[in-house]
């Protein structure tokens, strides 16, 4: 991403916009000249919101890379390549298509580079999801729900739950975050979960404490709003439920509750 996010795109925009007073000198009238001055507007105007685009790209790139470890898709590269092509104007390639009147097939050119940089954006931003983020909510999900009745539902660890939800939700969508301190944060953030392990969720909390899974799915009732009643749970489940102190004093208090 460098060749394109540092300051390349804003120096050929910066660059092209000096070139439309050499336009002057190859036209013969005040119109051509304020035409092709139009044209080269235009195109800076293009190649400005390029640059943006890269800008974005280059962010949701930096959190994948940076905050998650993987690597970017092969669609980057490639729109990198074209975004730069289409920025790479020389001084005579420009004047000779003011002339011609043809500037606008550099603005396809722009047009077509700025297609490609939204397209790997995309594809960036859909592995972000399908391959971290989506997977960590879920996680976070299932914690939540084991932590409302073992906690209580108002507890530390919920609170910290929901600081990685909104992380994953909110923080790594910002692009005027900056990438390393998102890196920097995520760190901490998983470091801590990693020291709660027995609060990771159903699944965490079944291999823990060697439970059934028709248990956790009688348990699994009391995260939600319906009426749960002692006698709605089997003798299997109840026996189980006695091994686990706290999960026997957490049940209790859901029932007094209900």
């Amino acid at each position: 991403m460098s060749t394109l996010v540092n300051n390349s795109l804003l120096d050929k925009v910066e660059a092209c916009e000096e070139k439309s007073n050499n336009i002057a000198v190859a036209k013969n009238t005040e119109a051509e000249v304020e035409s092709a001055t139009r044209d080269i507007r235009r195109l800076n105007q293009k190649l400005e919101t390029l640059e943006g685009t890269a800008k974005e790209l280059a962010f949701h790139v930096a959190v994948l890379e940076k905050v998650f470890d993987d690597t970017a898709p092969a669609a980057v590269n490639r729109a990198i390549e074209t975004a730069e092509q289409a920025a790479d104007i020389s001084d005579d390639v420009l004047i000779e298509h003011a002339n011609k009147g043809s500037i606008v097939s550099l603005e396809q050119a722009v047009d077509d580079a700025e297609s490609q940089l939204g397209t790997a954006t995309d594809k960036t931003i859909t592995k972000i999801d399908g391959t971290h983020r989506d997977g960590w909510k879920a996680k976070l999900s299932s914690a939540r729900e084991l932590n409302q009745i073992i906690g209580g539902g108002d507890n530390e660890f919920i609170s910290f739950i929901d600081t990685m939800r909104s992380f994953l939700d909110q923080s790594i969508r910002n692009t005027q975050e900056n990438p390393h301190s998102l890196a920097v944060r995520w760190d901490s953030l998983t470091d801590r979960w990693e020291q709660n392990t027995e609060k990771h969720g159903w699944e965490a909390f079944q291999t823990q404490h060697e439970l059934k899974d028709k248990t956790i799915e009688e348990l699994k009732r009391f995260t939600d709003d319906k009426p749960v009643r002692l006698s709605d749970l089997s003798m299997e489940t109840l026996r189980e439920v006695k091994q686990v102190p706290e999960l026997e004093q957490a049940l209790q208090l859901e029932l007094r509750k209900r």
